[in-house]
């Protein structure tokens, strides 16, 4: 059975230098850039996920991004979540990543970084002086999301990592080494 290797860059504030330090260690994976992570620069090529309602006007798109895919555009069968018209971009993506390995009879590897979900001041790296978008529903609501999410990998036998490494973090998927 092939496998599937996916790093899903998010966009938190320590994205750029772990993208420097580690992103050689994913040569050959499948990078999916979230939101304004696509102006981090590369030398892979990348696809880049963002949320229907961002502004994303006057980014400097990297050159390696190849592809453009919008939340609303994923596969969502036969595996969602209950948020999904509302949820949360890196949520969408596992998801989607879930439907296609189940789809094509693949083994699924994905890691994580720069999506922890922590916003500790009333302006964030990202919504500016809104709150939060994904934690609209709550913290509790992210927290089962995200706890559904790894109990369905794990019970497909696929993996979810954390790769960022940062504490706090809401990700309940084990750290890489």
């Amino acid at each position: 059975m092939n496998s599937m290797n996916v790093l899903i860059l998010g966009s938190a504030p320590y994205a750029p230098d772990w993208w420097q330090e580690h992103g050689r260690e994913y040569a050959g994976w499948e990078i999916a850039t979230l939101n304004n992570a696509v102006t981090i620069p590369s030398h892979q090529k990348r696809t880049w996920w963002h949320s229907q309602d961002g502004d994303f006007s006057g980014l400097e798109i990297d050159a390696q991004v190849t592809e453009l895919v919008v939340h609303k555009d994923c596969l969502m069968s036969p595996f969602t979540y209950p948020g999904f018209k509302n949820g949360t971009v890196m949520l969408t993506v596992c998801y989607n990543y879930l439907n296609l390995a189940h789809k094509f009879h693949r083994q699924l590897t994905i890691h994580v970084a720069g999506s922890d979900y922590h916003y500790p001041h009333s302006k964030s790296h990202f919504y500016g002086d809104g709150g939060a978008d994904p934690l609209r529903h709550g913290e509790l609501w992210l927290r089962d999301e995200l706890a559904l999410l790894d109990n369905l990998a794990k019970s497909r036998g696929f993996e979810i990592w954390n790769a960022g490494g940062r504490n706090p973090s809401l990700l309940p998927f084990k750290r890489t080494p």
